[in-house]
């Protein structure tokens, strides 16, 4: 199939509807999820700050690939404190997600040519006028008719992302009318881990064809579910995913009001208790969000909100950041605690190696000393954060 087949005469009938290709994981899994909100909000969160941030310097240093010295490009070649300031990111997590997405990157640049770094396409596809950022495109070494697409993910490996995967695969192929094929590959940058995909024309035209067919439908289809609602704009107005939460709060305390007053009188079987877990999921993603809007209303009032029922306010507290320091810690634990606290350090972690390496009526000096030690040579930082408490009107 060429380009021009799946033009379709539907853009006549509906009219163009703008679709990025990160929407359409969301959109094939819930096609009412397409819609445009009446009251758009952000839901992205501060994750984004840092998938930004790690894209912005991985792109320049494969743009810099030219720039060929004694030392060569590496992430060092970057201020990436400067990156971090800019992006409100954290340096640390911003350098150990560069290095990942470099390691990777190093395997594929010798078997790709003709790179664009930071490539924005967008294309008609029936009545759907589907846009896609390509983090890179170039061609593929030795595979004539073959094209190449990466995309870099700084979240947890993610299910159900093919979709968008085929949405860069086809734009990429309509830029280029001899292409027959495309190679995607994803690097997660938590775990390292490459995974590659290779679409050919004839799969690429067809998974347009089904966008095309979904978007143009006047009657789309709900499927509330955790992956689909968690980014999507149209989450607060949404009936269907407002229904099922009702609906989950009534199984739930169903089950657990038998749990409390007679398990006999009503039969909970293992099957009933795990067809709740995914009801469940959504639930509680609902209560951190609410908890998180209850934060930031109470930041906003001065700390507190006081109703009829009673006040809630928020109070500070802080979390020690342990940084692994084998040469202060050797000194209070055995070799064998030592190589356990690898290859983060947890306070609750520390204290138990220091604790089983001390001897008898000196566990709590051998811990206080260690703290100490640690923290003269700076390797502890307390990061401060709030917790709400709320207090019943008596």
């Amino acid at each position: 199939m060429r380009k021009e087949q799946i033009m379709e005469s539907g853009i006549k009938r509906y009219g163009t509807k703008k679709v990025r290709c990160s929407a359409l994981p969301r959109i094939m899994a819930c096609p009412a999820s397409a819609g445009i909100p009446e009251f758009p909000m952000d839901v992205a969160g501060s994750a984004a700050a840092l998938g930004t941030a790690v894209h912005a310097v991985l792109a320049e240093l494969i743009a810099r690939q030219g720039e060929k010295d004694e030392s060569g490009i590496t992430p060092e070649s970057i201020d990436l404190f400067r990156q971090a300031e800019e992006h409100g990111v954290e340096a640390d997590e911003l350098r150990r997600l560069t290095w990942s997405g470099w390691r990777m990157w190093e395997q594929i640049e010798d078997r790709i040519d003709g790179i664009e770094v930071e490539l924005e396409m967008h294309s008609i596809v029936g009545h759907v006028d589907l846009r896609g950022h390509a983090d890179v495109s170039a061609s593929v070494c030795g595979k004539p008719g073959t094209v190449f697409i990466h995309d870099w993910k700084s979240g947890w490996k993610e299910k159900g992302y093919l979709p968008q995967l085929k949405g860069y695969g086809l734009l990429r192929l309509l830029r280029d009318a001899a292409a027959s094929s495309v190679i995607v590959s994803v690097g997660w940058l938590r775990t390292g881990i490459l995974d590659v995909f290779e679409f050919t024309r004839d799969e690429l035209v067809a998974f347009g064809q089904e966008l095309a067919g979904i978007m143009g439908d006047d009657c789309p289809k709900f499927s509330p579910s955790e992956a689909a609602c968690e980014y999507c704009p149209m989450k607060m107005q949404c009936p269907a995913r407002r229904e099922l939460m009702v609906a989950a709060g009534r199984d739930l305390l169903m089950i657990s009001g038998a749990l409390v007053q007679d398990a006999s009188s009503t039969e909970i079987t293992p099957s009933m208790l795990v067809s709740l877990y995914p009801k469940s999921r959504m639930l509680k993603k609902l209560i951190e969000e609410y908890e998180s809007h209850l934060k930031a209303a109470a930041e906003a009032a001065g700390g507190s909100i006081a109703c009829e029922e009673g006040e809630i306010s928020l109070t500070e507290c802080s979390r020690k950041t342990i940084t692994y320091a084998p040469e202060v810690m050797a000194q209070f634990m055995t070799p064998e605690a030592l190589e356990s606290l690898r290859p983060t350090v947890t306070k609750t972690a520390l204290e138990k190696a220091v604790s089983d390496s001390a001897s008898k009526g000196q566990k709590g000096v051998r811990k206080e000393a260690c703290f100490a030690a640690l923290a003269a040579a700076g390797c502890i930082e307390d990061r401060p954060y709030k917790i709400l408490e709320y207090h019943a009107s008596a």
